[in-house]
């Protein structure tokens, strides 16, 4: 049966019962189905066996092939693309790492003491993290649109590109603006790479076992952090940081690789030309979503790096985005073809929201606390970056396993509940653990104790990813899975920044006792975190023991504001209903 031709059904001796439905039509979703019954209100045979056979026709040729309906591992082309997801997400999680969200660079945890040497930028050190977070944190949801019509073998180059393109800037770069411009393109192939994965992850899998292999992923991003972590922090001490950046140009050319054998199923929009797409993208809606997200990034990256939050930029851009956001809220409510709306009809229900924001306030937490745990370790027990990011390796081998673990419960439990508030709680017992830690606290029992928020995050990072998507209609899941990566790192890029404000404030007002012992660059280099030798040795012990002090106490503010994210994530949690895992469990 052609796609395009109608199938008319008329009664026998009748001309007023007759009913036409195209293929085209019943899968687009623009017409309905005709009537089934006659003029007399009878039901017609005919017109009922005509709308049958159509809807038949149509599922049969949006129908897997026989062969995917077997199990991911016992299918080779489909193993082959999921080991791309893989790599794909390993060196996103490496890229996290590699560069730290520090604004002074004497301490910083990886390769940011070369790139300070290299440019003499000080001053933009903070950008160089915020170029690359910035994209992922504004455009996925844009990208997630794109994915769910675009052709994915075509993305998968585009992305790969941009990845290439920007890691090949970042090893040439000569100055502080290059290398900026080359974290942010990078940021560009993050943000378009998540969609892209959680769409193939979605088609290669079944239900049943899209868990296991979702929660696989998050498992393998967690455990990368501590890879780029110490690996960075091996180069920038022992090589030359530029090959940091040519292992981002390997992970991006063997995950092309793997990936382009995916096969992409049909799907409803494939009838739809270019043009149609374009138009029925929701340009003004994306359009002040990204105004409110980027002014609210802006606006908290300058206030964290020069500490004025009442700067007149500042405050300009806040007041931006409060006026764009609420005209984007009824801009998607009033919007006169909601399912063609940058946020679709069918994404927020009651549940749903919860999760989403229960992802957001989970990462918030688990950023602010990875990453400040690597300052304790360094401003308070003066450790170098490679020895740090051992002491690290506790909490993110934890959290990936926990990870791992999450998805295999998937296959035992009954309720998604029940593991969203067991993952939960124990992170904030674990963030509540961590606000012990001061500067008398050894290496390795503060090591051991951040085992336990690493198998609270570890579990908790993954639900909102994993549970998201099958908690909407199949033709939304990609999207929404999107949605909650997008959320989740909004959430941890908050967490970074705020703490990172929350840091300095408490240690400037920590140190003001300090200040005949201290000059004011001193007080300055120690307030955002650092803690450099050339000031220690000029220091008399008792002000240096009362540095550290200051400092574990500043740390201890942010596991403090951890906690109270990680228990808004609980309260979320409880409200949500309860969900079988599986419905036919």
């Amino acid at each position: 049966m052609a796609m395009n031709q109608p199938t008319n059904v008329s009664s026998v001796g009748s001309e007023h019962t007759s009913c036409q439905l195209t293929e085209k039509s019943y899968v687009a979703g623009t017409a309905v189905p005709p009537s089934t019954t006659d003029n007399s209100g009878l039901p017609n045979p005919l017109c009922q066996r005509a709308v049958t056979l159509v809807a038949l026709s149509i599922e049969e040729k949006l129908r897997p092939r026989e062969e995917e309906k077997l199990p991911l591992y016992k299918d080779s082309r489909r193993r082959l693309v999921f080991v791309g997801i893989l790599i794909a997400w390993f060196f996103k999680g490496f890229d996290d790492s590699v560069i730290s969200m520090k604004s002074t660079p004497d301490k910083a945890s990886t390769i940011v003491p070369a790139l300070s040497r290299q440019f003499d930028a000080l001053d933009l050190i903070a950008w160089f993290s915020a170029a690359y977070f910035f994209p992922q944190a504004c455009l996925a949801i844009g990208f997630g649109r794109l994915a769910a019509v675009a052709n994915i073998r075509m993305l998968v180059v585009i992305d790969g590109m941009f990845l290439i393109v920007g890691s090949i800037l970042c090893i040439i770069a000569n100055s502080a603006a290059v290398f900026i411009l080359g974290r942010a393109i990078t940021g560009l192939g993050i943000a378009l790479g998540f969609p892209l994965c959680a769409t193939i992850l979605i088609s290669i899998t079944s239900p049943d076992e899209r868990l296991l292999y979702m929660a696989g992923c998050v498992g393998v991003d967690a455990m990368s952090l501590a890879f780029g972590s110490l690996l960075g922090g091996f180069f920038e001490t022992n090589i030359d940081y530029r090959w940091v950046f040519a292992l981002t140009i390997f992970g991006a050319v063997m995950s092309m690789v793997f990936i382009y054998p995916f096969q992409q199923p049909a799907r409803p929009s494939d009838h739809l030309s270019a043009w149609q797409h374009f138009c029925r993208f929701d340009f003004l809606g994306f359009g002040l979503f990204l105004v409110c997200s980027v002014c609210v990034l802006l606006a908290l990256q300058m206030a964290t790096q020069n500490g004025r939050w009442n700067s007149t930029p500042v405050i300009v851009l806040f007041a931006v985005a409060t006026v764009a956001l609420p005209i984007f809220i009824l801009q998607q409510r009033t919007h006169p073809h909601p399912d063609n709306r940058l946020l679709p009809r069918g994404i927020f229900s009651r549940d749903m929201s919860l999760l989403l924001g229960f992802g957001f306030f989970t990462m918030f937490a688990m950023y602010g606390v990875y990453y400040y745990l690597s300052t304790y370790f360094q401003s308070v027990h003066g450790l170098s970056s490679f020895d740090t990011g051992v002491c690290l390796l506790a909490f993110f081998i934890t959290s990936g396993v926990a990870s791992l673990a999450t998805g295999v419960s998937t296959e035992f439990v009954t309720y998604a509940n029940t593991i969203i508030l067991t993952g939960v709680t124990l992170a904030l017992v674990g963030s509540a653990v961590l606000t012990t830690l001061d500067q008398n606290t050894s290496r390795l029992k503060a090591s051991l104790l951040t085992m336990i928020s690493g198998f609270g995050f570890g579990t908790a990072q993954t639900l909102a990813v994993v549970f998201s998507q099958s908690w909407v209609a199949e033709h939304l899941q990609p999207l929404t899975v999107s949605i909650a990566l997008m959320m989740q790192l909004l959430g941890g890029t908050l967490g970074l920044v705020l703490g990172g404000s929350l840091l300095n404030m408490r240690v400037r007002a920590g140190l003001q006792h300090l200040r005949g012992s201290l000059s004011e660059a001193q007080m300055t280099d120690i307030a955002q975190g650092s803690l450099p030798p050339e000031v220690l040795e000029t220091l008399p012990a008792p002000v240096t023991v009362e540095v550290y002090t200051i400092m574990a106490q500043a740390v201890q503010n942010i596991f403090y504001t951890a906690t109270g994210a990680v228990a808004v994530a609980l309260f979320l949690a409880v409200c949500m209903r309860w969900h079988r895992i599986k419905t036919n469990a």
